[in-house]
């Protein structure tokens, strides 16, 4: 069999696999305050765990602003996180303490 043809017998990423983001899992974030954060883009929500242990979920964000606010490292919440987030607003909800 040929490479091209292999290639187009592949089988398609299944329809559950998040595209952008990291589903509901949280991941381990560079930073001074921000312990972890996560993006589910089925939700456009944003999951942010401080150091603290307070955890916040923010939404509706964009994409984009999660994939800034990981490439903002180490400095994502000054950078990203409290202009984008906090000082536009964006509604969040208390997950834990």
């Amino acid at each position: 069999a040929s490479l091209i043809g292999a290639i187009l017998h592949m089988d398609p990423p299944a329809p559950t696999a998040p595209v952008f983001g990291t589903g509901d899992e949280l991941i381990s974030i560079e930073s001074d305050n921000v312990a972890a954060a996560g993006y589910n883009a089925d939700t456009a929500t944003m999951t942010v765990e401080f150091d603290s242990g307070e955890v916040y979920a923010y939404s509706p964000v964009s994409v984009t602003v999660w994939t800034d606010f990981v490439n903002a490292q180490p400095h994502p919440w000054s950078k990203v996180g409290k202009p984008q987030l906090v000082d536009a607003k964006v509604p969040y909800t208390k997950v834990s303490d």
